[in-house]
């Protein structure tokens, strides 16, 4: 086999413009041949004139390998009839994964009264053999049918160093990674020796492969639920290679298209995900994640609203003694793998974090004037409260029961005569659980603020029970 290697060619050349070449043609034999319906004289100077429009073609253009059985055919149909594309090759070009053959249109001019001369432009194409037809020359020549001629050489690129935008490949399967930061969209997943166009080509190198994902990233756009936000949001996510037992860092989370020259086969080559300790991967081979945050991608609602309970006053405000109302909104819930305070559930598990707030009107103590001494007037003293949560449970309505106490329990409160507090309660429930029922006590503390009795305490301290909130998540 003879290879050979052409020089990287102009633009304006690899464009090309069409030419009508006529050409002279003598007879072929007694085999006849038509073209359009006509007769067509003199092919064998046709085919000639391809061979070196082809010939010209490369020598302008992009640097290519062929073989010493590369060249130019007409397509023959049965009975003769020659179809409008002539083909060249086999040939590989450099920036090209495969070797391919270059196309040509054919296009007639009168020769005589019922014949005519075949010519060429001398653009070129790629193309492939139309079915049902043979590749033919006048001088009995026949079509390599070698597939796998090799590219050009080029150079190669430095190991697990990764390269941005050098193109994917075909778009495939999309995998959706999720994270805190946002959503990865990772698709044109391919191993392969080379990557890049003619421009911007490299090699893997010797016992290397490419592990090239084209990734669309797009970060949360909004804070977690609940009252804690925190800072603006900063991007934790990470990229890496890994094959085998080894791992090759690419950087923080980003778009675009990346590559990396990784030894080995490639056949175990990953793109992995990381956030706070946490590893997602994607699988080149196959295009499969592997996860253990279930929770992010089950199908299931990530959100629930439960209903509000009901008010209840502690206490009797037609008594003597300590009293008070007490009111919530309603609760609201998440379902995820991952909570900034408790971090990523646990293998199996999914953070149930519940959201709501709580109040409590003015706390009083009901009880003998200081102002009158007829032993019979009443009068109020009045409180400054702080409330927060003091202990909270969650059960499951559905599937095998479980009962689990808060993992993690957050108030942000204040103290003033009408008590608010809003918090943030996490469970660590099965994955599998998608309905509950839960439980929490809210506890009130107070400070006297006021006196106008005899018999006021110092402080106050009530509790504040609810019940049987239920939060369910349905399937998306």
């Amino acid at each position: 086999m003879t290879i050979r290697s052409t020089p990287t060619a102009k633009a304006a050349v690899a464009a090309g413009t069409f030419l009508l070449a006529s050409v002279l043609l003598t007879g072929c034999g007694s085999e006849k041949h038509t073209f359009s319906g006509v007769e067509v004289s003199k092919l064998d100077k046709t085919i000639e004139s391809l061979d070196a429009a082809w010939a010209e073609y490369r020598a302008n253009g992009t640097a290519a390998t062929v073989i010493d059985d590369s060249r130019c055919f007409v397509q023959k149909a049965p009975e003769g009839v020659l179809g409008d594309t002539a083909l060249c090759g086999p040939v590989h070009y450099l920036g090209q994964d495969e070797t391919t053959w270059d196309a040509v249109k054919l296009s007639g001019s009168p020769e005589g009264a019922d014949k005519i001369l075949l010519g060429s432009g001398k653009s070129f194409s790629t193309g492939q053999p139309g079915a049902n037809t043979s590749l033919y020359r006048t001088d009995g020549k026949k079509a390599s049918d070698k597939t796998d001629l090799p590219e050009p050489d080029t150079t190669s690129a430095p190991v697990t160093q990764a390269i941005w935008g050098t193109g994917s490949g075909p778009s495939g399967t999309t995998v959706k990674v999720e994270t805190p930061d946002g959503v990865l969209s990772v698709n044109g997943i391919r191993i392969s020796d080379r990557i890049g166009g003619v421009s911007n080509r490299l090699k893997a190198g010797d016992g290397n492969k490419f592990g090239t994902a084209s990734l669309n990233f797009t970060p949360t756009q909004t804070p977690g639920p609940g009252y804690l936000k925190g800072p603006e949001q900063k991007i934790k996510t990470t990229l890496a290679f890994i094959s085998g037992d080894k791992t090759y860092p690419v950087g923080d989370v980003k778009s675009g298209t990346v590559s990396m020259p990784v030894p080995g086969d490639g056949k175990d080559l990953a793109l992995a995900i990381t956030y706070e300790g946490l590893t997602q991967t994607v699988t080149l081979g196959d295009s499969k994640l592997h996860t253990t945050a279930t929770a992010y991608y089950d199908g299931v609602v990530d959100t629930a609203k439960g209903t509000t309970p009901a008010e209840l006053e502690i206490g009797d405000h037609t008594k003597d003694g300590m009293y008070a109302r007490f009111s919530s909104d309603s609760v609201t819930a998440t379902r995820t793998a991952y909570d900034a305070k408790t971090g990523w559930a646990p293998e199996g598990k999914a953070w149930l974090v519940v959201n709501g707030s709580a109040r409590a009107s003015s706390t009083k103590f009901f009880g003998l004037s200081q102002s009158f001494y007829d032993g019979r007037s009443k009068a109020n003293s009045y409180y400054d409260t702080a409330l927060n949560v003091a202990s909270a449970s969650a059960s499951n309505v559905s599937g095998e029961k479980f009962t689990v106490e808060a993992k993690s329990m957050e108030n942000e409160k204040a103290t003033t005569s009408n008590g608010t507090a809003t918090f943030k309660i996490v469970f660590e429930v099965p994955a599998t659980a998608t309905d509950f029922t839960v439980d929490y006590t809210v506890h009130s503390a107070g400070t006297l603020q006021r006196s106008s009795d005899k018999g006021a305490p110092a402080t106050s301290s009530m509790d504040y029970p609810v019940k049987g909130v239920q939060l369910t998540f349905p399937k998306e």
